[in-house]
């Protein structure tokens, strides 16, 4: 494994290796948002990405799930989330911010990434972390995670310094209070990295007429295994994935474009303006024109 510096993509696209994220300085890769909960089912679909991510919850309650695990997590509490690892989550009413960080800013040169980032970001025992409020290390994690939104959101003067000081101090926590890998080279499980594989395959292609075989055969795998696989991991069948994906786009177009439903429902890949308006009827509530003219809608976009 290799990590590169470099100008850092902000593309909202989805490629065989990860999502990748709005920075807002292509040379600081680092993201926080505060987000005051999902109102729709597609909101916090399943992803991934290579920078780590904390979210802390400022008020009500954050239901997530990461690598097959549900979690919730209360308020003044966090959730540590490691470098590719899939999670995602529905968090109604849920005030909460989120920190995303990518582990690049920690490798200032070749010793720091072999001895101090690889082996936390490759270790299995920790591909997620619940932050107790009660535990004073993780409790600075959670108060750094403050602190950052805090000086983001004043615009603070050397903001990419405090990024790097902040980081390296949260890093120091995690080395100093976890489990070491029991081997230099720790390998992503098998059905991991094929369940990977399928939603990178549906999130390129959810635009096609996808049946389940054909998610099956991205992952070089049986239906049934496919079905497995994804319904264990991530709590939803492959078919239930591909229509949350697609809702989740339409929403984007909804919000972002003047494309007509009819034109929004055939570039999602859905079969008919009818069965589109339908679906997302069930899984939001509203209608897409009525969506489209709710300006208080409140989502958490994954980009």
């Amino acid at each position: 494994m290799e990590l590169k510096r470099g100008i850092y993509t902000t593309e909202d696209i989805m490629t065989g290796h990860a999502e990748q994220i709005h920075y807002k300085d292509p040379y600081i890769p680092y993201y926080v948002l505060r987000t005051f909960g999902n109102r729709t089912k597609t909101a916090g679909i399943m992803h991934w990405h290579q920078d780590i991510e904390i979210c802390v919850v400022l008020g009500g309650r954050l239901n997530t799930e990461c690598s097959g695990q549900k979690y919730h997590i209360e308020e003044g509490n966090g959730i540590f989330f490691n470098s590719k690892q899939v999670h995602g989550g529905l968090s109604p009413n849920c005030d909460h911010i989120c920190l995303r960080l990518n582990p690049i800013l920690l490798c200032v040169d070749e010793y720091f990434e072999q001895n101090f980032v690889i082996p936390l970001i490759s270790n299995p025992d920790i591909s997620c972390l619940v932050l107790d409020q009660h535990m004073p290390w993780q409790k600075r994690i959670i108060d750094i995670v403050k602190e950052v939104y805090m000086y983001d959101a004043a615009n603070e003067v050397g903001m990419p310094l405090l990024i790097e000081r902040y980081f390296f101090e949260l890093w120091q926590l995690l080395y100093a209070n976890t489990p070491k890998p029991k081997a230099k080279e720790i390998y992503e499980p098998a059905n991991m990295s094929t369940l990977k594989v399928m939603m990178s395959f549906i999130r390129e292609n959810y635009m096609q007429k996808l049946k389940l075989g054909d998610i099956a055969k991205a992952g070089n795998v049986s239906p049934s295994t496919c079905s497995v696989l994804f319904t264990k991991l991530i709590h939803q069948s492959p078919i239930s994935y591909l229509t949350t994906y697609r809702l989740n786009e339409a929403q984007k177009l909804l919000r972002k474009t003047s494309m007509s439903v009819g034109q929004i429902a055939e570039a999602t890949g859905f079969s008919g303006t009818s069965y589109f308006t339908e679906v997302f009827h069930r899984e939001t509530g509203m209608t897409p024109r009525e969506y489209r003219n709710n300006r208080s809608i409140e989502s958490n976009d994954i980009d």
